[in-house]
């Protein structure tokens, strides 16, 4: 169950170490099924309905946005 997992699996010791935002995000919200490495590991994976620029500037969110919050920009933004 979604419950066990949480105590039982250490994500900073995976390929995508929770940090930021990300640590507060239910399991479920990432992983649709219980085949849990087909989760997306790139940021439009997940944020892509967050994309006010609709692709045109690419998928490499974490170039100007940061995982505190997405709407920070680091500032990047001129």
């Amino acid at each position: 169950s979604w419950k066990d997992a949480g105590t039982k699996f250490d994500h900073d010791r995976s390929r995508f170490p929770l940090r930021e935002a990300h640590r507060d995000v239910e399991c479920k919200a990432c992983h649709k099924s219980t085949n849990y490495k087909e989760a997306p590991r790139d940021c439009i994976g997940c944020h892509q309905k967050d994309d006010k620029h609709a692709g045109t500037l690419g998928t490499a969110c974490a170039d100007c946005h940061g995982e505190r919050r997405w709407k920070d920009t680091q500032g990047r933004f001129d």
